[in-house]
C-alpha cells in the first residue's frame, strides 16, 4: 500500500462515481457546487436591486409628479389670496369713504 492518491479513471464513457474520489477531489466538487450556487445568489440578488431601484423610480416619479401639482395649486392659491386681498383692501377703503 503506498500513500499516493489513486487516480480515478473519470472519462466520457468510464464515468467514476463518488466512491471512488478523493477527500480532495471531493472537496473540489463542493467547491464547484457552492461557487456555483454563490453566483445564482449573486446574480438574483442584482436582480432584485435593479427591480427594488426601479420601484424606488417609480415611487420618486409618481411624488415628483404629485410635487409640482401642489406647487401649482399653491401658487394659484397664492394670487387668488393676493386678488381676495386687493378686494378687501378695496371694500375697507370704500367703507371708511361711506363713514
Amino acid at each position: 500500500m503506498s500513500d499516493a492518491p489513486e487516480q480515478v479513471d473519470d472519462s466520457p464513457i468510464n464515468r467514476s462515481t463518488i466512491n471512488q474520489l478523493s477527500v480532495e477531489q471531493l472537496d473540489a466538487f463542493l467547491d464547484g457546487i457552492r461557487v456555483r450556487r454563490l453566483q445564482i445568489v449573486q446574480k438574483l440578488e442584482k436582480v432584485a436591486k435593479v427591480k427594488a431601484d426601479d420601484a424606488e423610480l417609480t415611487v420618486y416619479l409618481r411624488f415628483e409628479r404629485a410635487h409640482k401639482q401642489a406647487m401649482k395649486l399653491l401658487d394659484k392659491l397664492a394670487a387668488e389670496e393676493a386678488k381676495a386681498e386687493l378686494v378687501v383692501n378695496k371694500c375697507r377703503v370704500l367703507a371708511m369713504e361711506m363713514e
